[in-house]
């Protein structure tokens, strides 16, 4: 559920190549609140997680209820919503099944906005912090350069998780991790992130990177569909910490 290699014993921010079935989300960057605010996150469960949903919701509304963080400090579920906005709990209550999506559809609907647009460039804007997988594995507390060589890896490492490649597919990655050609232009920023670790009562920082990069759209035209799902689902490190989100376009 959490992922191959997860130890509950380990804090979440020591353990940067576990890649999840399921990804938080959360835009807010408050990390104190006072009574009466609202915080709104969001979860996406993949593969055969999807038929655990009431699970999760039953979690966050026991925790919500025991209290979290050293203080204990109880909030309360408000409701959840599907993807489609239909909402599926609220009061306490289940009130309805979230709609599942799928995520050929997905791919499908975005390669058809990319064939309107005809451009020349496609633009991948990093929506959340992005650390990429390291080549060759085993190297993960370096900074991994974007390349088109470690972006390639991480996008295969994470289909592969769900078993959405065939041999083919993956010789397209293959090829595209060799073409230096295929990146246009790169502005990219290594940023920090500090983290807590509560039971070490230390902050530890982990690099990041932030920005664009610019793609030939011809050159990575026969691996597009690979980029648009792990829109959906990720990539590279630290996805139990929100990291890895991205949007081509």
């Amino acid at each position: 559920m959490t992922g191959k290699g997860f130890d509950k014993n380990i804090p979440i921010a020591k353990q940067p190549v576990v890649s999840p079935k399921f990804i938080i989300l959360c835009s807010d960057g408050r990390t104190e609140f006072k009574e009466n605010d609202m915080l709104e996150f969001e979860i996406m469960l993949f593969d055969n997680l999807t038929h655990l949903f009431v699970q999760y919701i039953y979690v966050f509304d026991t925790i919500g209820q025991s209290g979290i963080g050293s203080g204990k400090i109880k909030y309360k579920l408000l409701y959840v919503s599907d993807e489609k906005g239909n909402i599926v709990f609220s009061n306490s209550a289940l009130v309805g099944n979230p709609a599942v999506a799928d995520i050929f559809m997905y791919i499908s609907s975005r390669m058809n906005d990319i064939d309107s647009n005809n451009g020349n460039t496609v633009k991948m804007s990093l929506v959340s912090p992005v650390m990429l997988n390291a080549v060759p594995k085993g190297d993960e507390n370096r900074i991994v350069i974007f390349n088109t060589r470690s972006l390639s890896c991480s996008i295969k490492e994470r289909l592969n998780i769900f078993n959405m490649l065939e041999k083919e597919d993956e010789e397209k990655l293959n090829q595209l991790a060799e073409d230096k050609q295929a990146i246009g232009s790169v502005n990219i920023k290594i940023t920090k992130s500090r983290y807590y670790i509560q039971s070490e009562r230390k902050f530890i920082t982990i690099p990041v990177l932030t920005g664009y990069v610019v793609f030939d759209a011809r050159k990575i035209s026969p691996c597009l569909e690979y980029f648009f799902a792990c829109e959906k689902i990720g990539i590279g490190q630290n996805m139990l910490l929100g990291f890895g989100r991205y949007f081509m376009g």
